[in-house]
């Protein structure tokens, strides 16, 4: 078994919670509040930021605080290794150079696309 599978157990132990799947969800249109994720999915705030937490920490989810606003997006690196990972299990080859690529080009993009 690849090296590269067993070490992302922890991300896929946090894609199987259907709560953190539904908030990879909401964030795919773009960045929200812990209040509007809450209000999204009817969660209590200290749910809310529980899943958050196993999401940041399994690299899926990045925070940037707005005063007292804590906002929430999809970090495309670890979208990107999620399609790596995808690809591994198909039987693809690992080529980490050509993901590197595209998570420079996506940042690249969302500096550009900032209103």
């Amino acid at each position: 078994m690849s090296t590269l599978l067993l070490r992302a157990a922890p991300l896929f132990a946090a894609l199987a919670d259907p709560t953190r799947l539904a908030i990879l969800d909401r964030l795919r249109s773009g960045e929200r509040s812990v209040n509007e994720l809450c209000g999204d999915t009817s969660a209590r705030q200290s749910l809310m930021s529980f899943h958050l937490k196993a999401l940041r920490d399994a690299g899926l989810v990045f925070a940037r605080k707005e005063g007292r606003t804590v906002w929430y997006a999809l970090d495309p690196s670890g979208v990107a290794r999620l399609e790596r990972l995808a690809t591994l299990l198909r039987g693809g080859v690992d080529d980490p150079s050509e993901t590197s690529k595209l998570v420079d080009l996506e940042v690249c993009l969302e500096y550009i696309n900032v209103d």
